[in-house]
Formats: C-alpha cells, structure tokens, sequence
C-alpha cells in the first residue's frame, strides 16, 4: 500500500511504490517512457522522476491514471 501514516498519525504516499505501479502498468501497454509522456503531456523527464520515486502532485497522477486506463487508486495502491 502506497499511503501510509508515521507514528504522529500523519498520512503520506510511498513515492516508490507509486512508480513501481507506473511503470508496471506501462509496460503492460507495452509502451515507453515516451509513448506514456505523449498521452498525459508530460515530458518524459517527469514520467522518469515519477517511475523512480520522485514526489508528484496528485494532478500529475490523475494524467497518468487516465492515460493507462486505470483509476487513481490503482496507481497509489490506496486499497481501503
């Protein structure tokens, strides 16, 4: 799970994860780092930040949800 809580009960998103579920998904479209930065507008030095753990806002992940197809859920691993 990508969102997580320090011990002050403080919410935060596991960046690594959330790159690892970018890239997981991207590459289940057989697409490239180019191809994903194509559909959302996003340069690709952006979507290699992302896939390697950099921090991101949550409208950079709503791009990238919905080029892959998936919902933001998904790619944070925020199962419940």
């Amino acid at each position: 799970m990508s969102i997580l809580k320090n011990k002050k009960g403080e919410v935060f998103m596991n960046y690594i994860d959330i790159g690892n579920n970018v890239r997981n998904k991207r590459t289940e479209f057989g697409w490239s780092e180019w191809d994903l930065a194509i559909k959302t507008g996003l340069i690709t030095r952006i979507i290699k930040n992302i896939e390697n753990g950099k921090r991101c806002s949550k409208a950079t992940l709503h791009s990238i949800s919905d080029a892959l197809g998936c919902n933001l859920e998904e790619l944070i691993g925020d199962n419940g």
